[in-house]
C-alpha cells in the first residue's frame, strides 16, 4: 500500500505530467504532422461508418490501427460534450496515454521492487524516481503532445510486464491473462511495439535463473 506521502508525491507528480503535456497543446507543437492526418481521417471513418472495422490500416505505407479507435471514442467523446473531432482531440488522446504511461511505469517500478532481494531492494521512492524520469522525459513529453502512435509503446511494456510480476508475485492469474492481453495489442499499436512480446523471452529466462 502507497503511504499517504508517498500517494500525495504520486498525485504532485502526476499533475505535474498533465500539465507538461497540455501546456498550450493547442499550439504546440506547431501545425499538423502528415501521420496526424492520416490517423485522423481514419478515425473519422471509424466512427462515421459502422461497417468500417479496420484490423491494421493499408495507407501511409501500413499503420497498425489502436490509435486510430483510440482516437475515434475521443471524436465521440468530445463531441458528446459539445466540443468538435480535429487535431486538438487526437492530442488530448496522446497526452491520456502518456499520462497513464507515467502511472503505469511506477507500478512496473514498484512490482521491480519486490523481484530484487533484500540486500539489492532499490529504495522506497525508487518508484517515484523512475515515473518522474519519464515524466520529465522530452520524448515521452513530445509523443504525448501528437496524435500519432508511438506514445503506446512504453505504456504498453510497462504495463504488461508489470502485470506479469505482479501474478508471478501474487499467484493472480487475471494479472496473467491482462498482461497476455497487452502483449496482444502490442501487435496492433506500432511496428515498434512488435518487440515488445520478444522482450518478455529474456525476462522469464532472467526470472527462471534466479
Amino acid at each position: 500500500m502507497l503511504s499517504s506521502t508517498r500517494r500525495r508525491l504520486l498525485f504532485l507528480l502526476l499533475g505535474l505530467a498533465i500539465a507538461l503535456r497540455l501546456w498550450q497543446i493547442d499550439r504546440l507543437p506547431p501545425g499538423f504532422h502528415f501521420d496526424e492526418a492520416f490517423e485522423g481521417l481514419e478515425a473519422w471513418h471509424i466512427l462515421t461508418d459502422p461497417a468500417y472495422r479496420p484490423i491494421f490500416l493499408l495507407g501511409n505505407f501500413g499503420v497498425p490501427p489502436l490509435n486510430a479507435y483510440a482516437n475515434a471514442l475521443m471524436f465521440g467523446a468530445v463531441s458528446w460534450f459539445g466540443g468538435s473531432a480535429g487535431p486538438m482531440a487526437m492530442r488530448l488522446t496522446a497526452v491520456v496515454f502518456g499520462v497513464i504511461g507515467v502511472a503505469v511505469l511506477y507500478g512496473l517500478a514498484h512490482e521491480l521492487r519486490h523481484v530484487s532481494n533484500d540486500r539489492a531492494r532499490p529504495s522506497l521512492l525508487f518508484p517515484l524516481f523512475a515515473a518522474a524520469t519519464l515524466a520529465l522525459m522530452r520524448w515521452h513529453i513530445h509523443f504525448s503532445r501528437m496524435g500519432i502512435e508511438p506514445i503506446l509503446v512504453p505504456l504498453l511494456w510497462s504495463a504488461a510486464t508489470a502485470l506479469f510480476l505482479h501474478g508471478r508475485r501474487t499467484g493472480r492469474w487475471l494479472s496473467f491473462v491482462g498482461s497476455g492481453g497487452v502483449l496482444a495489442a502490442a501487435m496492433y499499436t506500432y511496428q515498434g511495439a512488435w518487440i515488445i512480446p520478444f522482450l518478455m523471452i529474456p525476462t522469464l529466462l532472467w526470472l527462471s535463473v534466479r
